[in-house]
């Protein structure tokens, strides 16, 4: 199976720590080591395994709220992520795209049934 179709089909729990829950409760990026916790362990296996010496993950924040999260790491190579200015720009600015959809969506869909 594809890695897309892998990720589409992953499922993973915000009651138990990892670096997605952390992203979504601060919502805030983080950058540094991956922590070994069950939910990490289960992410980057679904996403191919390896060592992650450091590991990325961005919110998407839509009318205050994360409603996705951008992850990413240095595995396999091990290579330093680097600055993450440029990457926190794009997710912001996707994430007000996002909004502005869901926006105008909301209101075609209250001009069509009112």
């Amino acid at each position: 199976r594809s890695g897309a179709e892998a990720v589409r089909q992953t499922v993973l729990s915000l009651r138990e720590p990892s670096i997605l829950r952390v992203v979504v409760e601060r919502q805030r990026s983080y950058n540094g080591p991956l922590e070994p916790t069950r939910v990490n362990l289960a992410l980057v296996e679904r996403l191919g395994g390896g060592q992650v010496r450091e590991a990325v993950a961005v919110p998407l924040l839509v009318a205050g709220e994360v409603l996705f999260v951008l992850y990413g790491d240095n595995a396999p190579s091990g290579q330093p992520l680097g600055p993450l200015e440029t990457l926190e720009s794009s997710a912001a600015r996707a994430a007000r795209i996002i909004e502005k959809t869901l926006a105008a969506r909301s209101r075609s869909a209250t001009d069509r049934s009112g």
